[in-house]
């Protein structure tokens, strides 16, 4: 094999969550789950690597539960979410074994050589965007899940502004 593309990028992953003493499970050579609990609630996120396409997967799936009636318009208001994103997206993962589907945020990069050098700052980078994200628009979603979400009312459209600054 060529040394290029000789790095598994779920290896400089290990070492991020090592780092931040996260348990995680390997699932198999391409594939790495762990559970993160936020400050706003629980992310379940899910690495896929595929070494033909040099392609890293990421999903991070929040814990909230859709009914298949919200399905609709929790497709229009991932939409927008998505139109203000730079990396990646929202979209919905549904569980086949029920009717139900959870909010997810996905992001594919390509890799070639798995970037071994940069892979840990990637990785840091990389959870820090999705989670920093997650936890903004999290009672946005939460709103999905309750019913009390319109894509067009005043609170909906106040929890998606872009905020500068903390409390």
């Amino acid at each position: 094999m060529n040394d290029n593309f000789a790095h598994n990028p779920l290896e400089s992953a290990e070492k991020f969550l090592n780092d931040q003493n996260w348990d995680f499970q390997r699932l198999n050579e391409d594939q790495l789950y762990l559970t993160v609990e936020g400050d706003r609630g629980l992310y379940r996120i899910l690495f896929i690597w595929d070494v033909d396409n040099h392609a890293l997967q990421y999903c991070c799936e929040l814990d909230i539960n859709l009914d298949e009636e919200r399905k609709e318009f929790a497709h229009q208001l991932l939409g927008e979410i998505n139109s203000k994103l730079w990396l990646g997206h929202f979209d919905l993962s549904s569980d086949p074994a029920n009717t139900t589907c959870s909010p997810c945020f996905r992001y594919t990069s390509l890799m070639p050589g798995g970037i071994k050098e940069q892979g840990y700052t990637f990785m840091k980078e990389l959870f820090s965007y999705t989670l920093t994200e997650c936890e903004r628009l999290h009672e946005a979603m939460m709103m999905l899940d309750d019913g009390t979400g319109h894509a067009h009312s005043d609170k909906m459209k106040l929890m998606m502004a872009d905020a500068v600054g903390s409390c």
